[in-house]
């Protein structure tokens, strides 16, 4: 009986947060192998948009910075779920199929983890602004053509919103292009990550903001476990 009330909630949620992009998803089986150091996070995530109550689950995502790849696993009560996202291909690596809404998530958690103190850099010359709740955001868009362009995708915007008073990339929206689904991510609880010289965030929220920022509604919290960088392997290592 748990077992099948679980599964209810969690099907509420996909039901309620499915309106991502529409890509369909391709089957691929193949190991794909990281060139540089990639991070390795044991998430426990907490759904909100559920009607049953909040569904609360752990997930891995494992996200490779160099190559602009994330891979999210977790078993769910209908069994495993393992997708990728591999520069801007989606991919399924089982049986149960992701959403689209899965793309724009695991498109959103990379981008905010790995640009959120790298991408300050950037941000910090933008002489656009927006003031969210308050604080002057720097914000820049993402393109196919300038800085971080590996992070870019055709079928989503993707917008950096950068905070003068901590030098950080605190927001990442994206909006897909075929639906209008909006996400906002807004990342905190920093921990420096020796082996990758930077900090990343340790806790997500995110928002659906597809009615603007004011009238948002919490969609999921995502807190990072543990971090765990693995250095990259040869080809011939990984076979």
């Amino acid at each position: 009986m748990k077992n099948l009330f679980a599964l209810v909630v969690f099907a509420s949620v996909i039901v309620l947060i499915s309106g991502g992009c529409s890509q369909e998803p391709q089957m691929d089986s193949t190991q794909t192998v990281c060139l540089g150091p990639s991070l390795n996070a044991e998430t426990l995530v907490t759904y909100q948009e559920s009607q049953s109550g909040p569904y609360i689950t752990v997930e891995n995502h494992e996200m490779c910075f160099s190559q602009a790849n994330i891979e999210i696993s977790a078993d769910e009560p209908q069994g495993n779920i393992r997708y990728r996202l591999d520069g801007s291909n989606f991919m399924v690596k089982s049986h149960n199929k992701p959403t689209g809404w899965h793309q724009l998530y695991a498109k959103l958690m990379l981008t905010t983890t790995r640009l959120g103190d790298y991408g300050w850099q950037f941000v910090s010359r933008s002489d656009e602004t927006e003031k969210i709740f308050g604080e002057t955001y720097k914000k820049v868009r993402i393109s196919a053509s300038g800085p971080f362009s590996e992070h870019y995708v055709p079928w989503a915007e993707i917008t950096l919103y950068g905070n003068p008073q901590n030098n950080r990339v605190e927001r990442v929206t994206i909006k897909c292009e075929k639906t209008g689904t909006k996400l906002t991510s807004y990342a905190y609880n920093w921990r420096f990550v020796k082996e990758l010289g930077l900090s990343v965030p340790t806790k997500i929220d995110v928002l659906n903001t597809e009615n603007g920022t004011a009238n948002a509604t919490p969609v999921l919290q995502a807190n990072y476990l543990t971090l765990r960088v693995e250095q990259p392997q040869s080809p011939t290592e990984a076979k």
